[in-house]
């Protein structure tokens, strides 16, 4: 609610985080096949998020 997302998104976003290229086209393509690059492009970009945030973290955690 605090974002007004629609379920589409919830659910493309979340499964892009867990199951990355392979699962989020596949879901996206259950609501309409023209949403198939936002599926990819939604991993892709979990995929570069979550690489840049564990170097972060990793190069945090020996300044602890």
């Amino acid at each position: 609610k605090l974002f007004k997302l629609d379920l589409f998104t919830c659910g493309v976003a979340s499964l892009a985080n867990i199951g990355g290229v392979a699962s989020a086209p596949i879901l996206a393509a259950s609501y309409s096949r023209s949403l198939i690059p936002v599926g990819i492009l939604m991993a892709l970009l979990g995929y570069i998020v979550g690489t840049a945030g564990g170097i972060l973290v990793g190069n945090l955690l020996p300044a602890l």
